[in-house]
């Protein structure tokens, strides 16, 4: 790429992120913003809970409901790429989904066995069902399959406003039951001791990740929306261990996502927008796990190091102390003469003549 050309992507990526690129350019970047903001939000609870699975579950079961849509669109002679009717259809089949799953786990199977049966068997019918559909050579078939990965850079003004909705509802919804869904992820038996309803807060949950994967599909699609509730919700995770910051930060890290990804693939048209956003989330995750100051890679392996620092020298301190006429300087390497250097300054040893003896003796 030339440096002109260059420069130019550098000006529409720069005129995209702050909404200088026209109308379009902003319903998608606010589109994408109100879903990542939703899903981060929601996220959280589902990380913390380890229902994370559970999105990729929902979004690989809407496969078989648009494709039965179409079909009735079909044969009843209506517009079967409406898309309406094909969300509803992939809504109605992500909730047999949700059912399925839920009466699993009632009947004791484990939840990730549970999860991951549904997410194969519905995707595996949806996969089926496509290729039915292909082989009868309906018109307007191609291109079905396009809700696996979304059509971000289309969004409309009816997305924007849906998804302006269900993200109102998800913020409602979570800030007034916030205490008691973490108290239900963090510790269930604590929270059937403190009287909650654990299968009712699950359930709350499991709602809001439906209603969250429902409206991306058209956005991002059945593939990619688990990426947009997991990643900023992990990234936040790496920075605090308070939920009210974690919840700010994964609506802010998942807002964000959406919004620089928008802008990307704006100044480069031949990247798709929901991959990009998707790989911008994944980036920020990695930067988070390698430099947040708690949980960082980084800090844990400052961490480390001071501990092993601290360990050799307090060995250091006891081998001083147990020769009372103390250590000749020379007879030290270098990394134990630097020890036992900042030991004297805590004045745990005297240097004398040459001769480092323990603090407090003559």
């Amino acid at each position: 790429m030339s440096g002109a050309a260059q420069s130019s992507a550098f000006d529409e990526f720069v005129a995209a992120l702050f909404f200088g690129a026209g109308p379009t350019a902003a319903i998608v970047a606010g589109t994408g913003m109100l879903l990542g903001a939703s899903a981060g939000l929601v996220g959280t609870f589902a990380v913390l809970r380890r229902r994370a699975l559970v999105t990729d579950a929902l979004g690989h079961a809407t496969l078989p409901g648009v494709v039965v849509a179409f079909m009735a669109l079909t044969a009843l002679g209506l517009d079967a790429r409406q898309p309406v009717a094909l969300t509803l259809g992939a809504a109605l089949s992500a909730l047999v989904a949700l059912g399925a799953l839920q009466a699993l786990r009632r009947r004791g199977v484990d939840g990730d066995a549970a999860t991951s049966a549904v997410l194969c068997g519905s995707f595996g019918l949806g996969l089926v069902l496509l290729g039915v559909v292909q082989g009868l050579e309906l018109p307007r078939a191609n291109g079905l399959d396009h809700l696996l990965l979304g059509q971000m850079a289309a969004a409309s003004r009816g997305d924007l406003a849906w998804l302006a909705a269900v993200a109102a509802a998800s913020l409602v919804l979570v800030v007034g039951a916030r205490h008691r869904l973490a108290a239900v992820a963090f510790d269930e038996e604590h929270a059937r001791l403190l009287g909650l309803d654990v299968r009712r807060y699950d359930t709350l949950l499991l709602g809001l990740l439906f209603a969250v994967t429902v409206s991306a599909l058209p956005v991002v699609g059945a593939v990619l929306v688990v990426a947009l509730v997991v990643l900023p919700a992990a990234a936040a995770r790496c920075w605090s261990d308070r939920l009210p910051v974690v919840l700010l930060l994964a609506t802010l890290f998942g807002a964000g996502s959406a919004q620089v990804g928008t802008a990307l693939s704006f100044a480069r048209p031949d990247a798709p927008t929901g991959a990009v956003v998707v790989l911008v989330a994944g980036a920020l995750f990695a930067i988070s796990l390698l430099v947040a100051p708690r949980r960082g890679l980084v800090a844990a392996w400052l961490r480390r190091a001071r501990d092993l620092g601290a360990r050799r020298e307090r060995a250091l301190l006891c081998e001083f102390a147990g020769r009372a006429g103390g250590v000749d300087e020379r007879a030290l390497s270098r990394t134990e003469r630097a020890a036992a250097a900042r030991l004297v300054q805590r004045g745990a040893l005297r240097l004398v003549d040459g001769r480092f003896l323990p603090g407090g003796l003559s």
